[in-house]
């Protein structure tokens, strides 16, 4: 079924899910539509396993047109209820109606997580393309951040790890406590968890090195820049982060947030940036032991 459901997803890669006409411009694959009317033939209902990798499927497509969207855990809600019931609704008489009623439901679930000028620049766009969302080596990421591993206090922590956490794995392999949270991770473990870094809580005083590479951070520079409402959501958040860290653990995370580090007690973190080209700085955030 999976598989499937990818070749329906593939189909309408392209078309954007806030156009006015998106009745008009959605496609079917018809090996998607055979075998899911073949499913309700024979009354099977829909496991648990594909709605969730179904909802992936459709998060992860999100994410490579817009990768600031954030669906947190009431739009999964929400979409998880949608495609429940689309299935148990359409049958071989009403698919295309039940069809459309379902990407329209689609569209509005989406929609709310646009500002408000995006929609309406977005509702007279038939397609939309893609970003590809570059995973940066393990070596890379080490001669970027100028540090070496030993120099990572443990237990360490990135945000934002990408789908394959590859900085988390190697970091693992290298004998060191490390963990890793994406909202789409291809293969979770024990300490790489698919979850976005709202929904994440980290405790006070409970990590010696928290890592954020050309992730929280961007994210945090797009708010200030075109989200008032998540502003305030992402302070908070920043804050958590700073309070997480034990004695002497490192923040560390690129791009820059001057005007946030500009007003952090100094007394408490140590603040080094470090001015990579003329655009991207990193910045080192150490709390002083008290």
């Amino acid at each position: 079924m999976n598989n499937y459901i990818k070749k329906q997803i593939e189909t309408n890669k392209n078309i954007n899910l806030l156009f006015k006409g998106l009745s008009d411009i959605v496609k079917i694959n018809e090996d998607f539509k055979d075998n899911l009317l073949e499913l309700k033939k024979k009354n099977i209902e829909i496991s648990d396993q594909v709605l969730n990798d179904t909802i992936k499927n459709t998060l992860e497509r999100i994410y490579e047109i817009n990768q600031f969207i954030n669906i947190d855990e009431n739009g999964i809600a929400k979409l998880n209820k949608l495609y429940r019931n689309t299935y148990r609704m359409v049958n071989e008489n009403n698919f295309n109606i039940i069809l459309e009623k379902h990407f329209k439901n689609l569209s509005s679930i989406i929609s709310n997580y646009y500002p408000e000028r995006y929609k309406i620049k977005l509702h007279d766009i038939e397609k939309i393309g893609s970003v590809v969302n570059e995973q940066y080596s393990f070596n890379f990421q080490l001669k970027l951040f100028d540090f070496s591993i030993n120099e990572l206090n443990e237990p360490i922590i990135d945000i934002g790890c990408g789908s394959k956490a590859e900085f988390v794995r190697m970091l693992q392999l290298q004998g060191k406590d490390a963990f890793g949270i994406d909202r789409i991770i291809n293969s979770e473990t024990e300490k790489i968890i698919q979850t976005s870094w709202f929904d994440y809580h980290l405790f006070p005083e409970s990590w010696g090195t928290i890592y954020s590479n050309m992730s929280f951070s961007n994210h945090f520079i797009y708010a200030l820049k075109n989200d008032e409402k998540q502003i305030s959501k992402y302070l908070q958040k920043y804050q958590e982060l700073l309070k997480a860290l034990r004695n002497n653990g490192k923040f560390i995370y690129a791009p820059s947030l001057p005007e946030v580090e500009a007003a952090l007690d100094t007394n408490q973190y140590e603040i080094k940036q470090i001015q990579m080209n003329s655009i991207i700085s990193i910045t080192k955030i150490k709390k002083i032991a008290i």
